[in-house]
């Protein structure tokens, strides 16, 4: 019963995620790359702020890594048939994957994006944010 929980879950959780992937790929990625980088620049101050803060995130995040352990938990007795192992692998790639990926690589860059100076470049022209704008 434990494990049944757990792996409903867990696809509850993936397919929310893969939904919110999916929107900003296919709708907020589209319309952010038609603007110039004046444009870009300032609606990421203001989407970055609230994103990163959004209780969705830290529901689906926990969800992720919570829901495959509750299934790990209910699946124990037998360490070595396949549902633990897939489940066990699933939770790894989970973590290694767009966990780590998002802390060490995605969360650096939204702070250089969140620093770009609004003003245009005193010594060149340039917008924020762009090559030769010290």
């Amino acid at each position: 019963m434990l494990a049944d929980i757990g792996l409903g879950l867990s696809v509850i959780a993936a397919a929310a995620w893969a939904g919110l992937l999916l929107m900003l790929t296919t709708v907020l990625h589209p319309m952010f790359a038609r603007q110039g980088p004046r444009g870009f620049a300032e609606d990421m101050r203001r989407f970055l702020p609230i994103a990163r803060r959004s209780p969705t995130n830290y529901v689906l995040v926990a969800l992720l890594v919570l829901a495959p352990a509750v299934a790990l938990v209910g699946l124990w007795g037998d360490p070595t048939a396949a549902p633990f192992l897939l489940t066990a692998f699933g939770l790894a790639v989970t973590i290694a994957g767009p966990l780590l990926t998002s802390r060490l690589y995605a969360e650096p860059n939204y702070d250089v994006i969140l620093s770009w100076d609004r003003r245009p470049c005193r010594r060149t022209g340039a917008s924020p944010g762009r090559a030769g704008c010290a």
